[in-house]
């Protein structure tokens, strides 16, 4: 999911994702120019059992000033303080070998 993003076709912001290239981890990096940077700004193991496929997860992203809170099923999984990007769009992706994923409703609170 990209937050604070300028929506470009080679896009600048924020990416919070399940990666298990990391050890089944969920993590936030920046994009810069299309391009993540290797080293995530911050990861989290994801809980024993977590189930990512077949199962619905309501995930928020809540950014005040440089604070970033990240809930899954009404829990924090994350936070941390960052400031490099202040404002920008949300969106979805997919890459790798995933040909589908279904979001049921997404909604972003401007500001």
């Amino acid at each position: 999911m990209y937050y604070r993003a300028d929506g470009k076709a080679d896009i600048t912001g924020y990416c919070f994702q399940y990666d298990p290239g990391f050890g089944n981890e969920f993590i936030v990096r920046k994009v810069v120019a299309g391009r993540e940077e290797k080293a995530p700004i911050v990861r989290v193991k994801m809980p024993a059992g977590f189930d990512i496929f077949g199962v619905p997860h309501e995930v928020t992203i809540s950014v005040k000033g440089d604070q970033h809170t990240v809930t899954i099923d009404s829990k924090v999984v994350l936070g941390f303080r960052d400031s490099t990007f202040t404002s920008g769009s949300a969106g979805l992706r997919t890459w790798g070998s995933s040909t589908q994923a279904l979001f049921d409703k997404v909604i972003v609170i401007p500001k």
